[in-house]
């Protein structure tokens, strides 16, 4: 199953070398998916009503509504333990080139920067030993009075953290088959710290959870994508659109 749809992933490092049409100049995402990838005059889809209706996951996540679909026992509630490798903190074998030409080594340290304006302080933020660091570092830069992009509304963060996410899983060969091996399982990014936006606060099966999500659909979302047999992704193309006038360092 996972192995059959995993195959054309092997190899690691040599992933280029082995399909340059997918990654150098092959078919462009945004052709597929204009309303992800382009910031231009496509009309701008609310990206809860655009998930329920592509692939039927809740606006809403809620213990009950767990209960009610039978998934409750059987879904990942916590990025811990074996299922660490879902959280956008955990460190990458193979780091993540962002538009402005810096490696990174965490999905998160490419979301995180992606709000900034100024590619100077972007560069204080993706240099971070890791992604904790990162976000401690975006505070203060916030609090200072950095810049933050005009369009950072929901719907440009949701495009950023799909951009990351799928980056992640397609650089990481051995990372994309765990994500596989889940099968169907629904995928929840339960936390105690309030985030119901990426999240379900509490964690199921707390009576009181409840949250939209987002970063778990995404990672059912992706491994969807990584399922399908026929699908092609330039990552290069894939975050080019995620940082506002990038600095391009080569």
């Amino acid at each position: 199953m996972a192995g059959d749809s995993f195959n054309r992933y092997r190899g690691g490092k040599d992933l280029p070398d082995k399909f340059p049409d997918r990654f150098e100049g092959g078919k462009d995402p945004s052709d597929k998916f204009p309303d992800r990838y382009k910031g231009g005059n496509e009309p701008r889809i609310d990206p809860a009503d655009d998930f329920v209706d592509r692939v039927g996951y809740p606006d809403i996540y809620t213990n009950r509504f767990l209960n009610e679909k039978g998934n409750l026992e059987k879904s990942i509630n916590r990025f811990e333990g074996e299922n660490a490798y879902l959280s956008n903190m955990f460190p990458l074998e193979v780091g993540i080139k962002t538009p402005d030409g810096i490696v990174v080594g965490s999905a998160e340290q490419l979301y995180l920067p992606a709000r900034l304006v100024m590619p100077e302080a972007r560069m204080v933020v993706m240099m971070a030993k890791d992604g904790k660091s990162a976000k401690k570092l975006l505070g203060s830069l916030e609090r200072s009075g950095s810049p933050v992009r005009e369009d950072w509304d929901d719907s440009t963060k949701i495009s950023v953290m799909r951009a990351a996410v799928l980056a992640k899983f397609i650089l990481n060969p051995e990372l994309a088959e765990r994500l596989l091996n889940t099968g169907d399982t629904e995928i929840i990014e339960g936390n105690n710290w309030n985030d119901r936006f990426w999240g379900v606060s509490p964690p199921p099966p707390n009576p009181n959870a409840q949250g939209r999500n987002w970063l778990g659909k995404i990672l059912m979302e992706t491994r969807d994508t990584l399922r399908d047999p026929h699908h092609e992704v330039d990552v290069e193309s894939l975050v080019a659109e995620t940082f506002p006038n990038p600095n391009r360092i080569k």
